[in-house]
């Protein structure tokens, strides 16, 4: 009596099957074109900029624009299409640390004199912690010969726009849109820096914000192809040019660093990663208040200068120590002081990527973060202990890995196979 009735729901049973399989597929198919475009796009600089909220005082301040890029775009669409996936590997992990973390984020956001700012950026951080997670637990999903095939293409490119630049000491395409590259004369006074080896000529930004910016980068994608791929001596020597060409001591060192580390075990690795460490802490804590005998050196003066300032607000204000400001209240809180040194009248987040952090969240979420790295410091890769050993240099003389959003981006690949991938450099 009951067997049409029970062919009808074992018949629509199938149908619901082939629907979920179908959506599951199509899902898929997104989720490969979505993290092919993320390979080959990830340095991509064009950004479409919101400013509700830009400016403090009338001083334009970049950091205070709200920017979408189109590697942010694809990052916001993986995330997205892989939220359920995502949730179930929150949950694999410590699930307190994780929501004490995420309080700590929310006070700040929710305390911040720019909360659309605040919340666009502090979501997009989670969008790329996430999916380096993903990333992490799926590391077959990117494809490491067309990730390598990817990275050279973009040393490539770069060093050719690099050299010319250099060579010509003006822009080359002259065009944002197409390109993502900036003005490049001496008309723009953020243009004009001090390289140590080339005082007269103006380093190449290619298609970066600031010259640093892409030496930086540039000492990251090296260190990400030559574990792909060992024996890459051609890129390796690009690299090297780049930088020379680009002055920064900071990059150098970072660059050298790199090779050195090639050349050590782990435990040595580590030995070489604490002393840094600490030599890192020692020259800032005694050179803060020393920043009146670099009068003569803008860039050393500017960072000594804003690091002591932030020294001294932490010590009037314990509660933002150990909290932070608020995001991104840095730029109110201590206005005052910078309009009232010339040399220092520029809006910047700190040099240094821990006072920042410090700043932003504060010192209680810095001290969590500390933790859970000596806590699995022993477990710890080469190729990871490497890749702390250039966050720990760019970021002592630097804020723009945690402010730059290529950055950003590149992390989200570098970070995964730097923890799972155990080549040698």
């Amino acid at each position: 009596m009951h067997l049409p009735s029970e062919l009808n729901i074992s018949k629509l049973f199938m149908i619901n099957k082939k629907l979920i399989e179908k959506i599951v597929d199509i899902k898929n198919q997104i989720n490969k074109v979505l993290i092919l475009l993320l390979i080959f796009l990830f340095p991509l600089n064009q950004q479409y900029h919101i400013r509700p909220f830009s400016s403090v005082d009338g001083f334009i301040i970049d950091y205070l624009i709200v920017k979408v890029s189109i590697p942010e775009i694809i990052v916001f669409s993986l995330f997205l299409i892989n939220l359920n996936e995502i949730y179930k590997i929150f949950l694999q992990k410590r699930f307190l640390f994780l929501i004490i973390l995420f309080l700590l984020v929310i006070q700040s956001i929710l305390r911040s004199n720019y909360f659309l700012l605040a919340f666009y950026e502090n979501l997009l951080l989670f969008a790329i912690f996430s999916l380096g997670c993903l990333f992490y637990q799926n590391l077959e999903i990117i494809k490491p010969k067309l990730l390598i095939k990817s990275l050279k293409i973009w040393i490539l490119f770069l060093t050719l726009i690099a050299c010319l630049q250099f060579l010509t000491q003006s822009s080359i395409f002259n065009n944002y849109s197409l390109t993502g590259e900036f003005p490049y004369s001496e008309d723009y006074y953020h243009i004009k820096q001090k390289s140590i080896f080339f005082n007269d000529l103006i380093p190449p930004y290619t298609i970066f914000s600031h010259s640093n910016i892409y030496g930086g980068y540039l000492v990251f994608l090296l260190f990400l192809l030559l574990f792909l791929e060992n024996g890459n001596y051609l890129f390796l020597g690009l690299v090297l040019i780049n930088l020379i060409i680009v002055g920064s001591v900071a990059c150098l060192l970072a660059f050298f660093i790199l090779l050195v580390s090639s050349k050590i075990d782990s435990k040595q690795l580590r030995i070489l990663l604490l002393t840094l460490t600490a030599l890192s802490l020692v020259v800032f804590f005694l050179n803060s208040f020393k920043y009146k005998e670099f009068s003569n050196d803008y860039s050393i003066y500017r960072r000594l200068y804003m690091f002591d300032l932030s020294s001294n607000y932490f010590i009037d204000h314990p509660l933002e120590f150990l909290f932070g400001s608020g995001y991104f209240n840095y730029f109110q809180k201590i206005k005052l002081d910078l309009y009232n040194y010339e040399i220092v009248r520029f809006f910047q987040p700190p040099h240094y990527a821990p006072v920042l952090i410090i700043w932003q969240y504060g010192f209680v979420f810095l001290i969590l973060i500390l933790i859970v790295i000596l806590r699995n410091f022993k477990n710890f890769n080469q190729n990871f202990l490497r890749f702390l050993l250039i966050i720990l240099v760019l970021g002592s003389f630097d804020h723009y890995i945690l402010t730059n959003h290529q950055h950003r981006i590149l992390f989200v690949i570098v970070i995964p196979y730097s923890l799972k991938n155990k080549n040698r450099v």
